[in-house]
């Protein structure tokens, strides 16, 4: 009898760390695991320092402007993906907004 229970245990044992595993997705795509870090919100400036699906952490250089992790997380995060949002900063996986969807008078750009 223990001979079984001790099988059955093992068995639910690996099909649990097989799901683990696949809910935790393990996915070669390094581009996910790459972090950038920007300071500023200059368009030309995030995109020669991250490539879209980069992990982004935007940390600007001053601090007590709380609009500006808002507004560089409307410009250049994922909204399909998790965003970590404080009043200094923000984390998100990049996807800059497409030039197209903006019109100069729509958004002024701190820079």
């Amino acid at each position: 009898m223990t001979k079984i229970l001790k099988l059955a245990l093992l068995s639910v044992t690996a099909v649990v760390m097989t799901a683990c595993n696949d809910m935790l997705g393990s996915s070669n795509n390094s581009e996910s695991f790459t972090v950038c870090e920007v300071q500023t919100l200059n368009m030309e400036d995030v995109s020669k320092s991250c490539d879209k699906g980069n992990r982004v952490l935007f940390a600007p250089r001053t601090f007590g402007n709380e609009q500006l992790p808002v507004l560089f997380s409307a410009l250049y995060c994922d909204h399909s993906q998790s965003i970590a949002l404080t009043t200094g900063g923000v984390s998100c996986i990049y996807k800059p907004i497409s030039m197209d969807s903006l019109q100069e008078e729509d958004v002024d750009i701190p820079q």
